[in-house]
């Protein structure tokens, strides 16, 4: 019997694909050959040892005194004040405060 690869677009015997049953207890066949399947997770073993060699542990990173906060912050009296300003002119002419900095 033959069945095409999804990833390949070849077609191929049956025996060369995945099986599995499902909960009817019936034999399914994946879509996907075993080559292809094989290919696909050794690219995902390599891409994740490469995110696992850039994530590396950083001790500068990750000490406790890493983040400095912003110097123009230790001027303010209040930590995380908002200054709210008009986004329309129609408000900001209502108010009578227009073009002030």
């Amino acid at each position: 019997m033959l069945k095409k690869c999804k990833e390949c677009n070849i077609t191929k015997s049956i025996s060369v694909f995945p099986r599995s049953k499902n909960s009817f207890n019936k034999v399914v066949y994946l879509a996907v050959c075993k080559v292809c399947k094989a290919a696909k997770v050794k690219a995902k073993r390599e891409s994740n040892k490469l995110n696992k060699c850039i994530s590396k542990y950083d001790a500068l990173e990750q000490s406790a005194n890493a983040f400095e906060d912003d110097p123009r912050a230790l001027k303010e009296v209040e930590y995380g004040r908002v200054v709210r300003k008009p986004t329309t002119m129609i408000y900001a002419m209502k108010k009578g405060d227009v073009f002030d900095d």
